[in-house]
């Protein structure tokens, strides 16, 4: 029990409402249609959280094959912002490469199992979803792609995430596809997405110190990435309000504009951009 308690800490399982949510919501908007199974979404919405904490894990793994754990650690006593305990149980010794890439087999193999319980009762188009998205969860940080080094992070949490996560939840859950719920994704996929960017946004001087190019330090302006920030968030809420407009999507759908930003305060800046 405490082995997987330490696992779960560190595989930021704090982090699984990105995740947990969205495959809520795909499995609610499926139990309305023909073919709607519970016990099929519930193995995919499970599926889902145990691939995002193996995702996690392997970033860690990637992340300290190529020492960006050891130079946060250098810039915190910088005194530079940086999320030190990042890998720290590792670097502590508290627990090896070996076992961390063990970890994330681990739940990697577990969400496997549950995939191909689903794929055995729905088909190919499982296994598609899947696939395209083990492959941009692990070239988010891995190579040869490693797409969060290249300022395209964001893209890919937001893709994972949003239209992914939430089609192959839907799918598993009902046997089809929905444009309701296609439309739906993006917004939720923007959100997620935002998470990350907003982190980009704080980490940025560890990021561009250890040559990890963010979106955040693709920008490199403050002006720039507060200009970001108000197009993701508008870009999120304009596609519900005009799928309300349009007629596509119920008017209930406006309820999530109660979820609007209500502290005007930016997230902190590099002081030295402009």
């Amino acid at each position: 029990m405490n082995t997987i308690r330490f696992w779960l800490k560190n595989a930021r399982s704090t982090s699984l409402p990105q995740s947990l949510l969205p495959a809520v919501l795909a499995v609610c908007m499926a139990s309305s249609a023909a073919g709607f199974s519970l016990w099929l979404g519930l193995c995919a919405l499970l599926g889902v959280v145990l691939a995002h904490l193996s995702l996690n894990l392997f970033d860690d793994y990637f992340d300290y094959k190529v020492k960006v754990a050891e130079f946060r650690d250098n810039l915190a006593r910088k005194g530079m912002r940086a999320r030190i305990s990042k890998c720290a149980y590792i670097s502590s010794g508290q627990a090896t490469l070996k076992q961390l890439l063990a970890a994330c087999l681990t739940f990697g193999g577990i969400a496997l199992c549950l995939g191909l319980v689903i794929f055995l009762h729905r088909g190919n188009t499982v296994f598609w979803i899947a696939a395209i998205a083990a492959v941009l969860g692990i070239s988010y940080s891995g190579a040869p792609l490693r797409l969060s080094y290249h300022g395209l992070g964001e893209v890919v949490i937001g893709i994972m995430f949003g239209p992914l996560a939430m089609a192959g939840v839907y799918y598993s859950a009902c046997g089809q596809l929905d444009g309701q719920l296609l439309l739906i994704s993006i917004p939720v996929g923007l959100l997620v997405a935002n998470i990350v960017y907003t982190h980009s946004i704080m980490d940025y001087e560890p990021d561009k110190e250890v040559g990890k190019m963010t979106f955040a330090v693709l920008l490199h302006s403050k002006a720039r990435m507060l200009l970001a920030l108000l197009l993701l968030l508008t870009a999120a809420y304009m596609c519900i309000i005009v799928g309300v407009i349009a007629s596509y999507l119920s008017g209930y759908y406006l309820l999530a504009l109660l979820t609007l930003p209500q502290n005007n305060r930016p997230p902190p800046l590099p002081a030295d951009q402009t």
